[in-house]
């Protein structure tokens, strides 16, 4: 059977749900082909709050129905001590069993319109008619034809891979059953690994490893053997009375990195299939729902401008470089923690990681908002520049502000032209001045969050004493 679509997008997880509901949503002829297999396990993950958030907003909030096993109030935390201890300075996140999430956002996508085939892609070629993708479905074999491939088949990816690898990691997973497990996720420190576990919904609870391949002592031992081990070095299961580790153990490769060849005239790769991160930062479901909406814009500005092109490469490639760049300095903060406590390789080399911008609490002005007779000026650090943005559902390219302190590049802030606000900030004018400027663009509340914001992150900052005399 042949069959054709403007957009075809593989993979069923996260992004190419939502990627493939957003083109949906835009007008596009869609197929979603998510594959016929099962889910390799049902496993826990913890998602970000952030999560939640992004589907309430896309109406995709009934996904974590049947998948939500508790919010995670209770965390445990064993990294710059050799003690567990409560950490409350996270924000609660989601405990979920992960592949009946994925299957939620599927039947939420689907009831929304997305067209979707059960098949396998078995290869993906460029014709004269545009991809053609060689599927296997239950009914038998299927061609389908479209003129923009979106892979979304996470890290094993469908077309041909080039990707900048970062610190090698490998997460080994397993479930424990006994009395006395903890109730609440603990993540541990040891010398050669990190691990993280969580409670399950069948009372077994589940801890994963995380170390470099290469301390598996060159094969001495076997994986479930190193696994084992390494769970009661870290101490994941401590309090436990005789826990025993059910089933087999499996692993997967958690290295992160980023694809270079993730975009082009006729297909993009997003969520896993171009970025990966740090697992630490539990960041990956979050990240892959941003790529899918951003990715949708990207591909609908295509489909209405096929000379976009190199726009859209250039907007592609900045997105993948600025998000695999935050989130490894993010990681590597928090590996320099552990690394204070353990200095060998393991830690040493994953904090090494510098940061390119300087972080907010090393800026001078941390007051909610300056003074309303407060003298300001533009600081000597900002820039703009011309970049590729988001404008509602299209890419265009917009003036946008650079600062040291940002981790990106801003065209808008709370709906407003940032780079166009900015001229109104005379040398000298106050910050009650400032606000009167903006009074016609912007309301009074806005204003006031606006100021807020620049001013606690150095984009603006008091004129020198003799420069207010001066004027």
């Amino acid at each position: 059977m042949i069959s054709t679509t403007h957009i075809a997008v593989v993979g069923g997880g996260p992004a190419g749900a939502v990627v493939a509901l957003r083109l949906t949503q835009l007008g596009h002829d869609v197929v979603l082909i998510a594959g016929m297999s099962s889910p390799r396990s049902h496993r826990g993950e913890t998602l970000t709050p952030g999560v939640a958030e992004q589907l309430a907003f896309l109406h995709l909030g009934d996904a974590l129905d049947g998948a939500l096993m508790r919010r995670t109030t209770d965390l445990e935390l064993r990294w710059e001590s050799d003690r567990f201890e409560p950490n409350t300075n996270v924000k609660h996140g989601l405990l979920v069993e992960r592949s009946a999430f994925d299957a939620g956002l599927i039947t939420a996508v689907k009831r929304h319109g997305v067209n979707i085939t059960s098949a396998e892609v078995r290869r993906a070629e460029r014709s004269a008619d545009g991809w053609q993708l060689e599927c296997e479905s239950a009914d038998g074999p299927l061609i389908l034809i479209a003129s923009i491939l979106v892979d979304a088949t996470g890290r094993r990816g469908l077309l041909p891979r080039k990707r900048l690898r970062n610190h090698r990691l490998l997460g080994v997973r397993g479930r424990w059953r006994g009395p006395s497990l903890p109730n609440c996720i603990r993540i541990a420190a040891s010398e050669q690994c990190w691990a993280w576990g969580a409670p399950m919904a069948d009372r077994t609870y589940e801890a994963i490893l995380f170390f470099d391949p290469r301390d598996l002592n060159g094969g001495r031992r076997s994986l479930e053997q190193c696994y084992r081990s390494l769970v009661y070095t870290c101490g994941l299961l401590d309090g436990a009375k005789v826990p025993e580790c059910i089933g087999p153990v499996w692993a997967c490769d958690a290295t992160s990195y980023v694809e270079f060849d993730a975009v082009g005239e006729d297909f993009l790769k997003i969520g896993d299939a171009c970025l990966t991160v740090d697992p630490l930062s539990s960041a990956g479901v979050q990240i892959a729902l941003q790529s899918a909406v951003s990715g949708a814009v990207a591909i609908h500005t295509l489909r209405r401008n096929p000379a976009a092109t190199g726009l859209i490469t250039a907007f592609w490639s900045s997105e993948l470089a600025r998000r695999s760049t935050r989130h490894a300095k993010w990681s590597a903060e928090f590996y320099r923690a552990a690394a204070a406590r353990f200095a060998t390789p393991f830690w040493r080399s994953r904090a090494a990681s510098e940061s390119n911008h300087a972080p907010l609490d090393d800026l001078p002005n941390r007051e909610t908002l300056p003074r309303p007779n407060q003298a300001l000026h533009i600081s000597c650090a900002l820039r703009v520049i011309d970049a590729p943005c988001v404008v509602g559902d299209i890419i265009e390219v917009r003036q946008t502000v650079t600062h040291p302190s940002l981790s990106e590049p801003v065209a808008f802030l709370d709906g407003a032209d940032l780079p166009i606000l900015l001229t109104q900030v005379f040398p000298g004018l106050t910050a009650a001045g400032v606000l009167r400027s903006w009074s016609r663009a912007v309301d009074p509340r806005r204003g006031i969050a606006i100021l807020s914001w620049i001013w606690q992150r150095g984009l603006i900052e008091p004129l020198p004493t003799d420069e207010c005399n001066a004027s």
